[in-house]
């Protein structure tokens, strides 16, 4: 169909002028405006590729899913060039000077390497204690399908322990890696051991944009720590076959486990480019807002959402949001973006207002989360922000449900940060 080449090339050309105008602002690919430009394109990356070929697409007329299309180009638009014209000296310096962000000294990288390792340990720690201290028994449920674990079944009953390290262990896994590339002799191949066993669990784990965030921390930290081109594109394309063949294990078995036995299905493995269909499912909200005239009570999704970070274990009554209250707009598990929740909750027409702000106001946070640059462990903390911005615009729900990752970043930075400092005053004061 005509319309369809049109509509197609129109995407791409707003991701490309996007891409241009946000790299002439921002002229870093570490400023939060470039960043937030590419979470944009990585929306809309699905599409790009696979064009109209989802089964959420299949009963709207072409003309309603091109009307659709266009309102969220136009949001988009809008939000690339609205939050351009923010500009804040103190950040941007610090913006400029994030590739000074990734240098510490040795006492700084042995804190950051005994904190990373605690929490691994502690994710260790709680699969041995799931099984009975049975290391076998871990690496066996391990390779089953994700949720299937006797520690998954433990965080969804509400054990808030099992559920947090799950969490907090790419903070692990962004620690590592930036001591795998910076770090000299024995703590350099100790974090690159670690860095692997990481992987592997978050492989196993089943969610797949901590994996990729790791390999995106790991090329970033390349171009700022090889200054030789050759050895840059080398290990750059190195990472990136790597991350296409755990992103691709994981899209084709971790529905099913990595062992035959344990799921009874043969699966063959496929290098796969699969992002999220969330986009897709938004296009599916705006058409069931036109056409079923329903709409979710924005006081009780913000008030359920409100209340998520208060254990299940002190609360087991807690309310939460699931198929009754979505309706028809989506199931429970799936995201459409934060486009199809506004529109769920105010339609097609005022969503055009309330989706360009609920993007500025995220944009400001991820602006202002530069400030963390000037911490031990800056760059990673901010990356780890950049993926909680990243994850409240694929749904807002995630603004509490991700929170907990986020804030132990912040709070391993200033521990980090007060170490440091504590060691100079006394270094100081030995000095005089």
């Amino acid at each position: 169909m005509g319309g369809d080449f049109w509509m197609i090339g129109l995407h791409w050309l707003f991701v490309v002028c996007a891409l241009i105008i946000s790299w002439s602002r921002s002229r870093n690919y570490l400023h939060p405006h470039f960043i937030f430009t590419a979470m944009l394109c990585v929306f809309l990356s699905d599409f790009l590729i696979r064009g109209y070929e989802d089964p959420n697409l299949e009963y709207i007329s072409r003309t309603d899913i091109y009307s659709y299309q266009i309102d969220i180009l136009f949001i988009f638009a809008i939000a690339v060039i609205a939050t351009a014209f923010v500009r804040v000296r103190e950040v941007e310096v610090l913006a400029r000077q994030a590739a000074q962000a990734a240098h510490f000294g040795i006492r700084t990288q042995r804190l950051i390497f005994f904190l990373a390792l605690g929490i691994l340990a502690l994710d260790l720690l709680k699969r041995l204690s799931a099984v009975h201290w049975s290391v076998d028994e871990v690496v066996m449920q391990s390779l089953h399908p994700r949720g299937q674990r006797d520690w998954d079944q433990a965080a969804f009953s509400g054990n808030f322990f099992f559920a947090i390290t799950t969490i907090i262990l790419p903070l692990s896994s962004f620690s590592f890696a930036y001591l795998s590339l910076s770090a000299k002799g024995l703590l350099r191949i100790g974090s690159m051991v670690r860095l692997a066993a990481i992987l592997a669990l978050l492989i196993t784990n089943g969610s797949r944009t901590p994996v990729a965030m790791t390999f995106a921390a790991l090329s970033l930290l390349i171009v700022l720590r090889q200054k030789r081109l050759f050895s840059r594109l080398v290990m750059l394309g190195l990472v990136g076959v790597c991350a296409v063949g755990a992103l691709s294990l994981m899209y084709n078995y971790r529905s099913v486990g990595y062992l035959e036995e344990a799921s009874g299905q043969e699966v063959t493995y496929k290098a796969t480019y699969h992002q999220d269909d969330s986009y897709y499912r938004s296009i599916y909200s705006y058409n069931y807002a036109d056409y079923s005239g329903k709409r979710w009570d924005a006081a009780e999704f913000f008030g359920i959402v409100a209340m998520n970070p208060i254990p299940r274990m002190f609360w087991p009554n807690k309310p939460v949001l699931d198929v009754d209250f979505y309706d028809g707009y989506k199931l429970d598990y799936v995201t459409t973006l934060f486009l199809g929740e506004i529109v769920a909750m105010t339609g097609v027409t005022l969503s055009m207002v309330f989706a360009p702000i609920f993007a500025f106001c995220i944009y400001l946070l991820l602006y202002n989360s530069v400030r963390v640059m000037a911490f031990p462990l800056g760059l990673g903390v901010y990356l780890i922000l950049a993926l909680y911005v990243y994850m409240c615009m694929r749904s807002m729900a995630n603004m509490t449900m991700f929170v907990y990752l986020p804030v132990a970043a912040l709070a391993a930075a200033t521990l980090l940060r007060s170490q440091v400092s504590a060691r100079r005053r006394l270094g100081a004061n030995y000095r005089r």
